[in-house]
C-alpha cells in the first residue's frame, strides 16, 4: 500500500495501526488510536508513504526521535520529559549567566 501523499491517511493509516497496535518504541504501550504514523525514512529524504515505511509512535516518542531533538531512551519511556530538547538552543548543561549589576550595584 502506497500513497502519493505525505501523510498516512485512511486505509493506509488503519493498516499500520492494525499491524503495530501500539507505539513502536520498545518500552511504550500507548494504544494505536492515540499514536501518529511516522515515516521510518523521512518523507523529505525520499521516504515513501508506504506501509513498509510507516510505524506507530506516540506523540512523545515521535517528537524525540532523531532529527527532532534528543532520542528517547529507556529512562524517558515513562513520559519524563526533563531532558527533552525544547528548541531554545540551550541544552541545559551550562549554568545561566549571573545578571549584570545596575549602576547602583544591585543585581537585576
Amino acid at each position: 500500500m502506497t500513497s502519493p501523499d505525505r501523510f498516512f491517511k485512511g486505509l493506509l493509516r488503519r493498516a499500520v495501526q492494525i499491524r503495530d497496535r501500539v507505539c513502536s518504541h520498545p518500552t511504550c504501550d500507548v494504544d494505536a488510536e492515540r499514536c501518529q504514523v511516522d515515516h521510518i525514512v523521512e518523507h523529505c529524504d525520499g521516504g515513501e508513504t508506504h506501509i513498509d515505511n510507516g510505524r506507530l509512535l506516540c506523540s512523545c516518542h515521535n517528537q524525540q526521535r532523531p532529527g527532532r531533538g534528543k532520542k528517547p531512551d529507556a529512562d524517558q519511556a515513562d513520559g519524563d520529559d526533563a531532558d527533552r530538547d525544547d528548541g531554545d538552543g540551550d541544552d541545559g548543561d551550562e549554568p545561566e549567566p549571573e545578571p549584570e549589576p545596575d549602576d547602583d550595584g544591585a543585581a537585576g
